[in-house]
């Protein structure tokens, strides 16, 4: 039998009406007694802990947040996100929970983007995000709600290092923000450019659920192309958000408008032929077009290693060998490097990924990220 009888007892102790706290609190907060309401947010937050009411929990520091947040209370209000955040990790029926309430992302989203930008708050809260269970927690819907937060705020550079992670349904968005960015950053000789970086980048990401590819999956996919004009066989969640982007991005941009190949850019011609080799990964194939395409791949000195890293994701090829340079000390700080490489990282625009290339803007219209970045 539950520990919570229907008369609102637990432990021999009456649990108080969750409408009738919420009305205090509202009351607190329109009498502008925003630290009186603060701790009460708290305390009812470690009682409800111990009365393991988590759902009215969760409503109650999810609004309590939103509504501190309104009022300029940007501290209160952060901390408050961050115990809806603890509120979801301590729930025992949480898996449950984000299953059957997928809203669970977009107030995660919301509270971000109250969260005022370039402040230790929002840092503090996105890092907390990405502490949430991975095996509960979709990382691609968390990235997701994050990217288009930033994108509202125009923050193109953290939106996209977001998206590159986000989750094949991002698509749409993705494209929004790529176009935006082109258009409003870029020079007319660079509407190639901004999509095949990033397209090149988000298959140099760990690739999640990643199937095999072969000539016959190729042949049999090619004849059941997907909505895009793709073959349907999708190698990875990577992959799939690639080929979506890529398909939106030709179609919606003003200076291109074409569904499909043959483009005037040799570039966008690449990456579509690029994704349809990825579903049969055949190495001969992606060596073919590597070579075929390699004056327009000398636009970026990154592209080769993106490929590269491609190669060896999607292909089997393996990663050449890396030179050990400065001698154990170096080694020691290179391995120490590479096992920091997460994915998962949160961005910010403060940190050295976030920062545009200091080369002409005609050959590089965005900082170029490392393969091993990705990782």
């Amino acid at each position: 039998m539950d520990s919570t009888s229907s008369s609102g007892r637990t432990s021999g102790r009456v649990i108080p009406s969750v409408d009738r706290i919420l009305v205090k609190l509202r009351n607190m907060i329109e009498n502008q007694q925003y630290y009186e309401a603060h701790q009460l947010y708290r305390t009812v937050y470690f009682r409800y802990l111990n009365w393991k009411k988590f759902k009215e929990l969760q409503d109650l520091l999810f609004e309590g947040a939103i509504l501190l947040l309104s009022r300029d209370q940007f501290n209160s209000g952060a901390d408050l996100a961050g115990l809806y955040l603890e509120s979801l990790s301590k729930d025992p029926d949480v898996k449950t929970v984000v299953s059957r309430e997928p809203q669970v992302y977009q107030r995660i989203g919301e509270l971000f983007a109250r969260i005022p930008a370039q402040t230790p708050e929002r840092l503090n809260f996105m890092t907390l995000c990405f502490k949430l269970d991975a095996e509960v927690f979709d990382r691609g819907l968390l990235h997701y709600n994050l990217a288009v937060a930033l994108f509202r705020e125009k923050n193109f550079v953290d939106s996209r290092w977001h998206f590159l992670r986000s989750s094949p349904s991002s698509a749409e968005e993705c494209c929004q923000m790529l176009v935006e960015y082109q258009v409003s950053q870029g020079s007319h000789t660079e509407v190639d450019l901004f999509v095949t970086q990033f397209i090149l980048q988000v298959l140099c990401v760990r690739p999640v659920n990643l199937v095999s590819g072969s000539m016959d999956s190729l042949r049999e996919a090619v004849n059941k192309e997907d909505c895009f004009g793709f073959p349907s066989l999708d190698r990875s969640r990577q992959h799939s958000l690639a080929k979506r982007t890529l398909s939106l991005y030709v179609l919606k941009h003003p200076k291109i408008g074409k569904q499909s190949p043959p483009f005037q850019s040799p570039l966008l011609n690449f990456c579509w032929f690029l994704l349809m080799a990825v579903t049969a990964g055949d190495p001969t194939l992606l060596q073919i077009l590597a070579n075929v395409y390699a004056p327009s791949l000398e636009r970026d000195q990154e592209y080769r290693s993106y490929i590269k890293k491609i190669g060896h994701l999607y292909f089997g090829v393996p990663l050449p060998p890396q030179r050990p340079s400065g001698g154990i000390f170096g080694n020691l700080l290179q391995s120490l490097l590479d096992d920091g490489s997460d994915d998962e990282a949160p961005a910010s625009s403060t940190q050295q990924r976030s920062q545009p290339s200091q080369l002409p803007r005609q050959s590089r219209p965005l900082r170029s990220v490392q393969a091993e970045e990705l990782d």
